[in-house]
């Protein structure tokens, strides 16, 4: 009489262990998806917050100027979450750091004044989460003051990023020399096209800069 075997066979076991593998790749990649959703909307809600209250002391002040990450932390226009206590640098949701300053306020027929606008950047963005914040409807609820936004492949074409935003631009711009994609005010959402070529960076060096007056 032949014994009777209980449990599995190995075959069985290396079965269920596949579906466990699978599963839990399945979770992990719902888990950083919905983390990086969540980098991006708390991103958005912060960027919002800064240039509502930046807006309002430049309501009661001639200009921006002296603008900067010290001054809008003592002024409470920063949220608590991004202030590292006994330090001016603000904290992100990406691996850089934020910064706040004045800026030009350009117009259209190209004349300009200093200070009487400000920029809100993030820098240590990975491209997909550039591209994420890129796609997102930017002049949808945002601050009546705002001008535009820009998305750059590295730190040093903010500048330029910057000065390519100014009043009434209605349409995006894309530029491979510096690598760079800006969308005004009076525009919709980045094209994924438009924008893989300013979130085209290699780590996480993507910029973001935000521009109001």
């Amino acid at each position: 009489m032949k014994n009777l075997q209980s449990g599995r066979s190995m075959i069985e076991m290396i079965g269920v262990l596949a579906i466990i593998g699978v599963l839990s790749v399945g979770g992990l990649a719902a888990y950083t998806k919905a983390m990086m959703q969540y980098r991006i909307s708390h991103t958005l809600a912060q960027v919002n917050e800064i240039a509502s209250r930046v807006s309002m002391i430049g309501e009661q002040a001639s200009s921006y100027a002296g603008l900067s990450n010290n001054v809008a932390i003592k002024m409470k226009a920063v949220p608590g979450d991004m202030i590292t206590p006994n330090s001016t640098d603000l904290t992100t949701m990406f691996s850089g750091d934020a910064k706040i300053e004045s800026s030009t306020l350009l117009a259209e027929t190209g004349e300009t004044s200093d200070d009487l606008a400000f920029t809100i950047t993030y820098t240590g963005i990975s491209a997909a989460e550039c591209l994420r914040l890129a796609a997102q409807d930017w002049k949808s609820g945002q601050n009546s003051t705002f001008i535009g936004i820009g998305f750059a492949a590295a730190e040093n074409a903010k500048s330029t990023v910057a000065s390519s935003l100014h009043l009434d631009c209605k349409t995006q711009a894309v530029s491979n020399s510096p690598a760079y994609a800006i969308g005004c005010a009076g525009s919709t959402a980045l094209q994924v096209d438009e924008a893989m070529t300013g979130c085209n960076c290699t780590g996480d060096t993507c910029i973001m800069v935000v521009k109001y007056y």
